[in-house]
């Protein structure tokens, strides 16, 4: 998200970009019905990466001082986003994967907090963003 946030920067761009979510929704539907999830369940956590990503990035803005040329390396959006969703396929197929043993246990909930590390999030938004594992389903 910073390589996000500086590049926003640089080219003046909002950190909101409301139809470009719309799309990041749809393309997770797609690959979530690829990985045999239900599409559906899938919208709340990628809504909250997608939150979690937007606050991030206005912190970073927060942190960084008027007329900032952060020193991050300017990939092209496009090329960031592609990363980006090379990710949510590689995570919703991995969340499918670990499904077909069951819902997550409490112990394993515990181990993915203190494996999401981001020095921009709080706690209670770790928290939700680990809560909304808990829809997702498997298809079928």
């Amino acid at each position: 998200m910073r390589e996000v946030a500086a590049y926003k920067v640089k080219h003046r761009l909002p950190v909101e970009d409301l139809e470009r979510e719309k799309k990041v929704l749809a393309e997770a539907r797609k690959t979530a019905q690829e990985a045999d999830l239900v599409p559906q369940s899938v919208e709340p956590f990628i809504s909250a990466l997608m939150e979690a990503g937007k606050t991030i990035q206005y912190r970073y803005l927060a942190d960084w001082p008027p007329h900032a040329n952060p020193a991050v390396t300017y990939r092209d959006l496009a090329g960031i986003r592609q990363r980006i969703n090379e990710l949510d396929r590689q995570l919703l197929t991995t969340l499918s994967q670990r499904l077909l043993s069951g819902a997550f246990t409490y112990s394993e909930r515990v181990l993915l907090a203190e494996m999401t590390t981001s020095p921009n999030l709080s706690e209670a938004e770790k928290d939700h963003l680990l809560d909304t594992l808990r829809v997702i389903q498997r298809a079928g």
